[in-house]
């Protein structure tokens, strides 16, 4: 079907998102990768990749992308790899209207509190070439479902750090919340909960609020009105990687109490341990904190965080061996590279199986 040695992929991808470009590199080096996303062009053509910009139109609740379809009925890509939102109606379409000599993939199928929702992804994973999850919880949950194994696969979902490393130079001085300020990353409990830990860890630890969002106003506004509030730090969001490496450097722990996504690998990333609670809203990735391991996991309530606070705040110790082994589990099993394999297992599995077949 290639010109080249190369087999050509295309990812059918919702709005871009520049996390995932280090991803998408990564296999560049292996196929000849084309996005199709619902943006504008992002990449002045200097990406490892193609790209092929498709914004949506919107239909209340649902999103379709013309041109999505015509592209992968083009018979020129060995496999098309769906980002599954099922409100991404062109991506449904896309799938069933695949030439027959095109692996199919499903990406980012889990479990959700919507029964019917759920009965519809087991549906198409079943009629998909192959599988990718963003964790091992959800590839079980289809497993367990009755999901032929021999179509799971799993990428777990990361960002790149790049030099993932753990500074030595700095002084830590701070516990860490980076990302948007969200009512659902319950920074109201972390607040309460450092200021109650404050007379019971070193003066200087400050807590340290790096991001922009809706919450942010009243979060300033809870911390002005504490008797700890001047030892509560807030700092624009920034997406620059030297300034947001200078915040990791100096942070004992990075704090989210109520959702542990992406930022849970960037604070791996650069050595730096992670604190949630149980049940944190997740798409999988708190499934990378291992308790006294790669980072602590408090009880859904202000005082647990408060006590894991100040434990971790007065033993440095624990808080160097909590770090340097969440950066060693960065670096073996939720790199770039490793989520990138987890991809090309799944292209090559798929693609032999067809070979056989045909």
């Amino acid at each position: 079907m290639t010109t080249d040695n190369r087999k050509k992929i295309l990812f059918c991808y919702v709005e871009y998102h520049h996390y995932r470009v280090p991803i998408w590199n990564e296999l560049g080096r292996r196929y000849d990768v084309t996005v199709l996303h619902g943006s504008t062009a992002q990449t002045d053509g200097q990406a490892g990749f193609n790209e092929i910009p498709c914004p949506p139109r919107k239909l209340g609740r649902f999103r379709y992308q013309p041109g999505l379809v015509r592209e992968v009925r083009k018979s020129d890509y060995d496999a098309v790899i769906f980002l599954f939102d099922l409100a991404w109606l062109s991506h449904l379409l896309g799938f069933f209207l695949c030439p027959r000599s095109t692996r199919r993939i499903s990406w980012g199928f889990w479990e959700t509190k919507s029964e019917l929702a759920n009965k519809a992804r087991f549906w198409l994973a079943k009629r998909a070439d192959g599988n990718v999850f963003y964790s091992t919880g959800a590839a079980q949950y289809f497993f367990r479902k009755g999901l032929n194994p021999k179509k799971i696969w799993i990428a777990r979902n990361t960002v790149k750090v790049d030099p993932a490393e753990r500074d030595t130079s700095h002084r830590r001085d701070a516990l860490l919340f980076l990302g948007s300020f969200n009512v659902r990353k319950g920074n109201d409990v972390t607040i309460a909960a450092f200021n109650d830990a404050c007379s019971q860890i070193p003066e200087h630890i400050q807590l340290v609020l790096v991001g922009d969002g809706p919450a942010k106003a009243a979060a300033q506004a809870q911390a002005a009105g504490l008797p700890n509030g001047h030892r509560i730090v807030f700092r624009h969001g920034t997406l620059d990687a030297n300034e947001i490496r200078e915040y990791y450097a100096r942070a004992l722990a990075s704090v989210s109490f109520g959702q542990a996504g992406l930022s849970v690998l960037q604070s791996f990333g650069h050595g730096v341990t992670f604190i949630t609670k149980k049940g944190a809203i997740s798409g999988g990735e708190s499934e990378n904190i291992l308790p006294g391991q790669t980072g602590l996991i408090c009880d859904p309530n202000q005082d647990s965080l408060r006590d894991a606070v100040i434990t971790l705040c007065n033993d440095p110790v624990q808080a160097e061996a909590l770090g340097q082994g969440a950066l060693s589990y960065y670096k073996t099993r939720a790199s770039a590279q490793t989520m990138a394999e987890g991809f090309a297992e799944a292209v090559e599995n798929t693609y032999l199986k067809a070979k056989l077949v045909s």
